[in-house]
Formats: C-alpha cells, sequence, structure tokens
C-alpha cells in the first residue's frame, strides 16, 4: 500500500508530537523529583526513605519482605533502609506471628506526622510548578490527565 504525500506528513507530524509529548512529560518528571530530592535532603532522608514510609502508612505493617519487593531491591537492601528510620524513630519492627523469620514493620505517631508534612510539601512543589498556567489550562490539563489515568 502506497502513502500519499498528505499521509506521509499526517504521520510525520503525529511522530513529532508523539516525541514532543514524551520530553515535555520527562521535564515535567525531572523537575518534579529534582525538587522532591531537594525537601527530602532538607529532611535528612532519600526518595526511598519516604517511599517505605508511604507504603507502611498505606499497608498496615507489612513484612521487611514485602517492602523489598514494593522498592524492587533486596532484602539487605530494605533492611539498611528500615534500620536507619528505625533509629529515627520513625518505624517500629516486630515479629511476624504467622511467619517466625518475618518481620512486620509499623508505622510511629512521628511517622505520620513527618509523612504529612511531606504530602504538604509535595503539594507544593506541584503548585509552584504550575504558576505559569492560567485558571482555564489548568482546568484543561486536569481534565487530560483524569483521562490519562
Amino acid at each position: 500500500m502506497k502513502l500519499t504525500q498528505n499521509n506521509k506528513k499526517k504521520a510525520v507530524t503525529k511522530v513529532v508530537m508523539e516525541n514532543e509529548l514524551q520530553d515535555a512529560f520527562m521535564k515535567f518528571h525531572k523537575k518534579f523529583v529534582i525538587g522532591l530530592r531537594k525537601e527530602a535532603d532538607n529532611l535528612h532522608f532519600t526518595i526511598s526513605q519516604l517511599e517505605i514510609l508511604r507504603f507502611v502508612i498505606e499497608n498496615k505493617n507489612p513484612t521487611m519482605k514485602s517492602i523489598a519487593s514494593h522498592l524492587d531491591v533486596t532484602a539487605p537492601s530494605a533492611t539498611s533502609l528500615i534500620e536507619t528510620l528505625y533509629e529515627k524513630k520513625l518505624v517500629n519492627r516486630k515479629s511476624d506471628p504467622k511467619d517466625r523469620r518475618g518481620i512486620l514493620i509499623s508505622a510511629t505517631p512521628k511517622t505520620i506526622k513527618l509523612f504529612s508534612m511531606f504530602k504538604d510539601i509535595k503539594v507544593g512543589i506541584i503548585r509552584e510548578m504550575l504558576v505559569p498556567l492560567t485558571e482555564e489550562e489548568k482546568k484543561q490539563l486536569t481534565v487530560i490527565l483524569n483521562k490519562i489515568n
């Protein structure tokens, strides 16, 4: 099947547009992650540690193994990250009554407070990134993102 000149132009335009969209998403993501890392550094945490806290809060007493799996890291790597959080009194550890080898991780009240503060920081980063947009553009972006998700 032969492509007409017009169809070729449409195909090239579509590819260019998709590449520009991917580039824009990646730049947005990079800017967001850089902002998160900066704030995490200010709080003396790594992004991985904050992700562990989120996971522990949302999954009520997950096992060390499930945390490692969630982060896609080895058990010793997860243990190292969790040990730091334990020393900061942000998580508790206890034996899993169903598995003698298992360790359950739970959040402390300090964790809930810290995570709430970090959630507010993330909202602030996003708000700052959206400053250049008009109210109408923000509405359009909301519609688009909801459609994607």
